[in-house]
């Protein structure tokens, strides 16, 4: 079960991250922190996890372009 302080934790974490890319690391190191290993969060907590890591980069830094094709 992720707790409130968890979340709260990704997303300062998450506003302060240079890209999109660093997100799957700073969840990784949140549940750790909190003893929480990835696996007994269970997938969906770990998706939801992820959707409040993206908003909260995003609020922060602004939407992320989007891609073109070359």
């Amino acid at each position: 079960m992720i707790t409130q302080h968890v979340r709260e934790s990704v997303a300062r974490r998450a506003q302060t991250a240079d890209s999109e890319k660093e997100l799957g690391n700073i969840i990784f190191a949140c549940l750790s922190d909190n003893g929480i290993s990835w696996k007994s969060a269970g997938n969906e907590d770990v998706k939801q996890l992820l959707v409040d890591a993206v908003r909260a980069f995003r609020s922060a830094h602004g939407p992320t372009p989007p891609r073109v094709a070359v």
